[in-house]
C-alpha cells in the first residue's frame, strides 16, 4: 500500500537562515541564484558598453554586433569629399581649429575617433 504526505497529520515548518541548525538548502539556492542574475547582468551592461546589442529569451542570451562593409565606408569616404563643411576641416588638420579631427588610414575624416557622416 503506498503511503502520501496527504495521509499524515504533521506540521511542516521552515526556518530560515541561522536559526535551521540543519543545512538550509533553500536559502542557500536563493542566495545562489542572486548572485547568479548579478552576475547575468554585470555581463550584459559590459556587452552594451562594448556596442553589442544583447537580448535576452528564456532559455538564452544573444549577442550581436553590427559589421560596417568596405563598400559603405567608400560611400561616406566619398561623400565626404563632396561636403564643404568636412572637406574645409580636412584642411585644418593638425590646427587648433580642428584638433578634435584626424583622417584615418582608411581616409575617413573623424571627429574624436568617430566617422563624420556627411548631411
Amino acid at each position: 500500500m503506498d503511503r502520501f504526505l496527504k495521509d499524515y497529520d504533521f506540521q511542516l515548518i521552515y526556518h530560515h537562515g541561522k536559526a535551521n541548525v540543519a543545512a538550509d538548502a533553500l536559502s542557500r539556492k536563493k542566495i545562489q541564484m542572486l548572485s547568479l542574475m548579478i552576475r547575468e547582468l554585470a555581463l550584459i551592461e559590459y556587452f552594451r558598453s562594448m556596442n553589442l546589442e544583447v537580448s535576452m529569451s528564456s532559455n538564452c542570451i544573444s549577442c550581436n554586433t553590427l559589421v560596417i562593409t568596405n563598400e559603405f565606408l567608400e560611400k561616406v569616404k566619398e561623400k565626404q569629399l563632396g561636403d564643404s563643411k568636412l572637406k574645409n576641416f580636412m584642411g585644418l588638420l593638425n590646427t587648433d581649429k580642428a584638433k578634435d579631427f584626424s583622417l584615418g588610414v582608411d581616409g575617413i575624416l573623424r571627429f574624436k575617433n568617430r566617422i563624420c557622416i556627411p548631411g
